[in-house]
């Protein structure tokens, strides 16, 4: 699936993919198959690698974001909810 939008967006876009490449050495296709893995194996009662967990504390609205911020325009999201910044985004 591709997404496109603005020239502005695409190259947030892409600033984002490289500076996860950057930090983890992996694509974000990688990383999503990894996390995939993980929680098809926790589902099926296998023993992941590590446990899945998740916390939801709608950083969007903390940050006076609209929701669809985080889905619409991430890069935005991400620069508006600095005061997250003691756990990573990815």
């Amino acid at each position: 699936m591709t997404i496109t939008g603005s020239p502005e967006q695409e190259k947030s876009l892409q600033t984002l993919r490289e500076e996860i490449e950057r930090r983890t050495g992996k694509t974000p296709e990688q990383l999503y198959e990894e996390r995939e893995k993980r929680v098809r194996d926790a589902i099926e009662l296998k023993e992941p690698d590590r446990v899945p967990f998740q916390v939801n504390t709608d950083a969007a609205v903390r940050a006076g974001l609209p929701r669809s911020a985080a889905y619409y325009n991430p890069a935005a999201w991400r620069r508006n909810i600095s005061w997250y910044s003691g756990f990573p985004v990815a």
